[in-house]
């Protein structure tokens, strides 16, 4: 994996060295860029294939074209074998093999590779910039344009090196980041930074830009569960995600996902190690323990500890680029993990999402199951806001249209108890732009799809690649290989939460096909409300993490930044502790820190 940035229409050595350097956690290995008459690119380099000779920026054999590119290829040998037959290959990596494969097929060639990527081509003899992100948008990617100057790199710090760039807190959309714990789609904190959408190519030129989608998601159109079909593509794409010429491991929480990537990587590899936290109270290393012995894995134990979690929350922050409640242990088990040795890291990530794991998904089901009734549509919308310490009676209430259901399962305090803790009026959040989603399924598959697309993609996505990528360390998520992802989607209801018990498919796997223990198979049949957390916040409450909120929500300092009301920040955290509240209040104190840190210097509507 590597940092990618680059200027198109200034010319500026200095900035882009500056860019690139910012980004060098990201790729310690090498920085290097090629500096041309149309633009520039650069790249920080973590070495995974053709370590020896891989380097980037890679040019073209007459160099008119020349690339960078933060990728993992799951399918370029394969194109490398049809590739050479035409073109003269300098290295033996997947960022050539991308290359090669936009002289032959010009944009389309994003349609043809297979992986996690953000890409960035320079074609001289066309004058122009494409950018290229993978379907899921796994690779971040942002960009800055104004006046005839672009600027883009993987993380938004490195935009900000432009230092014409005014640096402007975005109030609306931190407002629904306050509403869902996330920003999404092309929307940042960062008034006029954007992030490049997923599964598009983005044209760049004299005349501006030109955004085209090349893949949109096509379920796999099945009215049975084929256990062995599903079988065969997830033994795929961990073999897909095996190839690495350094040392590779696999994050073991204890759970299904995890567990069945482990035994899959382990019918691969001769050796492989596996990486657990010990949360103490909540300790999960005992089902982990059960799995590392039953594929003779090297089990590695970290034993966590939350005052030193809060401690890093100013680290943490600096990575994230947004306000966070990132308390639970990514960055420390990812640096735990680097010290032994280990450069590439295997995740169960998105096994919840695809297979009905959430607690989102069994409410969806349940709402699916309640007839229309437009008199209880009417009451639902009327009385929406008001039942907001009763979350079930809300989407419960919500018989309207997909929208309002979504909306009553998915957020977690009502939009007018946020839009008050702001010192000034935010606009109404236009929640039927923000969220996009097919309404022509059934609810179960659009709340699915919002999951997916949205919250996968703008949380736990974001936090795995920004905590890894801190430690320098690649992470791959298996379950997301684009075709387990078109199959999984075309699955029935039945597949995913089956008689109550969640992620049916892939614990008849678990159980039939790789032999997992009992005890965790049948671990978390019911969906719970998952945060990506292995531990509640409450825990932290009196460890520190109440100190560090009321420092930064002080009175003086809320003034001092103006962005909050100090008398309804201060009626807020003297509330009743919850998830909800706690959350709420980590986001509120750090942005103030985010602030801090970024030097921001004002708000925006």
């Amino acid at each position: 994996m590597c940092g990618i940035s680059g200027i198109f229409g200034l010319e500026d050595k200095d900035l882009m060295k500056r860019m690139i350097e910012v980004l060098k956690n990201r790729g310690p290995e090498n920085i290097d860029y090629a500096i041309t008459d149309i633009g520039s690119i650069a790249n920080a380099r973590l070495s995974i294939i053709d370590v020896a000779g891989g380097n980037q920026p890679i040019w073209n054999k007459d160099e008119t074209v020349c690339i960078v590119a933060n990728c993992e290829i799951y399918n370029f040998q394969e194109l490398h074998a049809d590739l050479e037959k035409k073109y003269e290959f300098k290295t033996k990596t997947d960022t050539e093999v991308i290359l090669h494969a936009y002289q032959e097929f010009g944009v389309d060639f994003a349609d043809k590779i297979d992986g996690i990527f953000a890409v960035a081509i320079l074609d001289l003899q066309k004058k122009k910039l494409i950018l290229a992100r993978d379907r899921l948008g796994i690779k971040p990617l942002y960009y800055w344009h104004k006046d005839g100057i672009f600027l883009f790199g993987s993380e938004i710090k490195a935009i900000l090196e432009y230092k014409e760039i005014p640096r402007i807190l975005n109030l609306y959309n931190l407002h629904v980041f306050l509403q869902l714990g996330y920003i999404f789609r092309e929307h940042t904190l960062f008034a006029g930074i954007h992030q490049m959408l997923p599964g598009t190519i983005m044209e760049v030129t004299t005349d501006g830009l030109q955004l085209t989608s090349y893949w949109e998601p096509k379920g796999f159109k099945s009215n049975d569960l084929d256990l062995d079909f599903l079988s065969f593509l997830l033994e795929k794409s961990v073999e897909a995600q095996l190839i690495s010429e350094r040392p590779l491991g696999v994050y073991l929480s204890g759970g299904l996902d995890s567990s069945i990537v482990a035994v899959l990587a382990a019918q691969k590899l001769e050796n492989v190690s596996v990486f657990t936290q010990d949360f103490g109270d909540v300790n999960e290393t005992e089902y982990a323990s059960q799995i590392a012995e039953m594929i003779g894995a090297e089990h590695y134990i970290q034993h966590h500890d939350p005052e030193q979690e809060i401690s890093t929350v100013r680290e943490n922050l600096y990575a994230m680029e947004h306000p966070t409640f990132e308390l639970s242990p990514t960055y420390s088990l990812a640096k735990f993990a680097r010290s032994k040795g280990n450069i590439v890291m295997l995740s169960g990530l998105g096994g919840d999402e695809l297979f009905g794991g959430y607690v989102a998904h069994d409410r969806a089901l349940k709402v699916q199951k309640v007839p229309k009734v437009p008199l209880l549509a009417a009451i639902g919308k009327t009385f929406f806001n008001s039942f907001n310490q009763y979350r079930f009676v809300r989407y419960s209430m919500a018989f309207g249209d997909t929208l309002s259901k979504i909306l009553a399962i998915k957020t977690s305090e009502s939009e007018k108890t946020t839009s008050k803790l702001f010192s000034e009026n935010v606009a109404s959040i236009d929640w039927k732009n923000l969220l996009k989603f097919n309404q022509n399924v059934p609810f179960f598959n659009a709340m699915e799809s919002e999951l997916i697309y949205s919250q996968l993609e703008g949380n736990y996505l974001r936090i795995a690649d920004r905590m890894s990528m801190s430690a320098s360390l690649e992470l791959r998520v298996p379950l997301l290989h684009t075709p387990l992802l078109e199959y999984a989607l075309g699955l029935p209801i039945t597949a995913k939460i089956n008689k109550g018990v969640s992620k049916f498919a892939l614990r008849k796997i678990a159980q039939e096909k790789l032999m997992v223990p009992r005890k965790i198979i049948k671990r978390g049949e019911k969906a719970v409300n998952k945060g990506g957390y292995g531990f509640s916040p409450i825990d932290f409450w009196n460890r520190g993490l109440k100190d560090y909120i009321s420092s930064q929500l002080d009175a003086s300092i809320t003034a001092q930044y103006g962005i909050f009301d100090t008398y309804k920040v201060k009626r807020y955290f003297q509330k009743e502790k919850s998830f909800v509240n706690i959350r709420i209040l980590c986001h509120l104190a750090t942005t103030h820190e985010l602030m801090d840190i970024f030097h921001i210097e004002r708000a925006m509507p």
